[in-house]
């Protein structure tokens, strides 16, 4: 039998994507199933020093740090990757694993095509069809969709992503295997809601995060139960509406807790510790990568109606780990967030999250990647 192997690529510098790489990477060497194991990474990645202790075979790529520097750097990047390419040439690795979309994959994609006869090219595709709300994001849009058509095997996180790409362009190679639990402080015992109970909205603030829904459904809440709490902690810009709502808020009850910036590492189980509930009141959504982070905190979850957002907190039908609402309203979002303070529901809510982690673990996730590997 051939020895399997693997080469993983994350160009990216911030967000979701250095977390997700060092969790998978370390994974894989503890998992011990495959034999020939490399890994690209920006030279700017976050979590840079924690993914070389891993002490295993890793390139460093310098990648763009601003739009001029996209086309200045990108002819020597293509330099240095093809000796990369050349040394796995060498090593008859076949297989290539991207874990999130980057403007550079698909440079990186033709040349191993290039390069490697029969390359395995696998890609993990968080969104597909999504809202244009920029001309950034139209470019991105593109992106992904070559990504897709370069790749011989795609990967996504929900259904709905592996619906819209099979009508799209046709792609027989899809699998859905659900985001994985980050590897942060694990909670293994359920939670009981404490005496003044915390709603937490977490990650990047963007337009379609729905917060222009969820503070006017916590002002009428506070109205009625004044020991809740509201923590927002991401970087982003807040509308000037919301700006002034929170003020208000703040001037009557006191009750928001801002944190408007980056969250790094370091700081995301403490975040995590002060909060009861994780409210995602998305205005549309693909998935969340918010919802395995509260799994994995033993954290109930209040969701919007949507279908990607659904399937991933209703995996067991009979073990869910949020509430949903109704529509994507102000008046219904209020009514799942009295209802999960209900100190039976949020106790069973918070025992199924241990019961669905076992089910999300990186182990699964692997075992289910190395059936796609050649």
């Amino acid at each position: 039998m051939e020895d399997k192997n693997l080469f993983l690529i994350y160009l990216g510098k911030t967000g979701a994507g250095p977390k997700l790489t060092l969790d998978f990477s370390k994974e894989i060497i503890s998992d011990n199933k495959i034999e020939n194991f490399n890994l690209l990474i920006s030279k700017n990645n976050l979590l840079k020093e924690e993914i070389l202790s891993l002490k295993l075979d890793t390139f460093l790529l310098n990648t763009p740090s601003s739009k001029k520097e996209t086309l200045f750097k990108l002819p020597k990047f293509i330099f240095n990757f093809s000796k990369i390419i050349l040394k796995s040439k060498k090593n008859n690795t076949k297989n290539f694993f991207f874990m999130m979309t980057h403007p550079w994959n698909i440079f990186t994609m033709i040349l191993i095509k290039i390069f490697i006869k029969k390359s395995n090219i696998i890609y993990v595709c968080h969104a597909y069809d999504y809202p244009t709300r920029s001309f950034k994001d139209f470019i991105e849009k593109i992106n992904i969709k070559i990504e897709c058509l370069l790749a011989n095997k795609i990967i996504t996180l929900s259904s709905q992503v592996k619906n819209e790409i099979a009508s799209s362009i046709n792609k027989k190679n899809i699998s859905t295997l659900y985001h994985p639990l980050f590897n942060h402080e694990r909670i293994i015992n359920k939670k009981e809601l404490s005496n003044n109970p915390t709603f937490l909205l977490f990650g990047r603030i963007l337009k379609y995060k729905g917060l222009e829904i969820l503070i006017p459904a916590f002002e009428k809440l506070s109205e009625e139960n004044k020991n809740v709490r509201l923590i927002i902690a991401g970087e982003g810009q807040i509308e000037e509406k919301e700006t002034k709502l929170i003020e208000n808020i703040n001037q009557k009850y006191n009750n928001i807790i801002l944190k408007n910036n980056y969250v790094e590492e370091k700081d995301v189980d403490n975040i995590w510790r002060e909060s009861d509930i994780s409210i995602t009141p998305y205005l549309n959504s693909l998935q969340s990568g918010v919802i395995p982070i509260a799994i994995n905190k033993a954290t109930p979850s209040i969701i919007t109606p949507h279908n990607a957002l659904m399937e991933q907190c209703f995996i067991n039908t009979e073990n869910p780990v949020a509430l949903c609402a109704k529509d994507i309203s102000t008046d219904s979002l209020l009514k799942v967030m009295k209802e999960i303070l209900n100190k039976e529901t949020y106790s069973n809510l918070s025992e199924n999250c241990i019961y669905v982690q076992k089910e999300l673990s990186w182990s699964s996730f692997l075992d289910k990647v190395i059936v796609l590997l050649k």
